[in-house]
């Protein structure tokens, strides 16, 4: 917050010309002590401000002081400022305000370009609140507490220290290191529970990439979906993974993890989906289809 204070204190002095220690207490809701002590700070570092007294005094800086923007080019300012456009998806702390200090800074006009938003339709305001609550608990390291659903439909409680959050594949997942089962764990969002955000705090873990840390294991596929899922190929697959073949069909190759998800998600495509590989999920998925059928018998 302080380093944010001082860079905002500089911003401000160079839009107005001067300001009043008291203003700017004021303005960030301090003490004109706290302001004072920030002008020192700011001396220290090489600033050229300082203080007129009398009745038109205040803070000011030096004329001709500009902040030193030439180390970042001018495609670097603009990444800069697209980069914090994109933060307003994960509800970052006032990225328009930072954005117009930015722009000002580097004096460019602010191009609203791009909206992120990683809410599924209808998504809840529980869901926010959990993604919320995760997001705190990360940045606080406080431990947390929930209960989780697996892909095969067992329900188990756990104890975890929250690392990351990771957006891949259309999904929201926690990376977090699982007293439970004493090892690093992904969790996918959506299947957390019950979360509560524990007093207990922890240290920095060290950084292990999610591949690591997802215990999953991948199998190759092979299988043909029809031209009526046209639009869920393109939609779901990479372009190298997928064929097209000349009756208008396409054959996919890929590799994804083996269990009840995958089920779900292969009976998804109803009838235009024949799988060829591997044989033994051909059985299963057989076996779930016979189930479905036996309902409506």
């Amino acid at each position: 917050m302080q380093t944010h204070r001082l860079f905002e204190i500089i911003y401000l002095l160079l839009d107005k010309g001067q300001m009043t220690a008291s203003e700017l207490a004021n303005h960030f809701e301090v003490s004109v002590r706290t302001i004072y002590r920030d002008i020192d700070r700011l001396s220290v570092s090489g600033v050229p401000i300082y203080t007129n007294v009398g009745k038109n005094g205040g803070i000011a800086l030096m004329d001709g002081y500009t902040l030193d923007k030439s180390i970042l080019s001018d495609a670097e300012q603009n990444e800069i400022l697209m980069a914090l456009q994109s933060l307003k998806a994960v509800e970052y702390p006032d990225p328009d305000g930072l954005l117009t200090k930015l722009g000002t800074f580097f004096k460019k006009n602010q191009q609203s370009w791009i909206e992120v938003d990683f809410t599924g339709w209808g998504g809840s305001i529980q869901d926010r609140k959990r993604s919320d609550e995760l997001k705190n608990a990360i940045l606080n390291r406080r431990t947390i507490h929930f209960s989780y659903w697996s892909a095969d439909g067992k329900k188990s409680e756990r104890t975890a220290d929250p690392i990351k959050l990771l957006f891949k594949g259309h999904n929201w997942y926690l990376q977090a290191y699982c007293h439970t089962r004493q090892d690093y764990r992904v969790f996918k969002l959506f299947r957390i529970q019950d979360l509560q955000v524990l007093g207990d705090t922890f240290e920095p873990y060290p950084a292990v990439p999610f591949t690591e840390t997802a215990k999953t294991v991948m199998t190759p596929l092979h299988f043909t979906i029809l031209k009526n899922r046209a639009y869920r190929v393109y939609d779901e697959f990479a372009g190298a993974q997928v064929t097209p073949l000349p009756g208008g069909d396409f054959d996919v190759r890929t590799c994804l993890p083996v269990d009840n998800w995958l089920i779900g998600y292969l009976l998804s495509f109803g009838g235009d989906l024949i799988l060829h590989s591997p044989k033994p999920l051909c059985a299963s998925l057989k076996e779930e289809l016979e189930k479905a059928l036996a309902h409506y018998t």
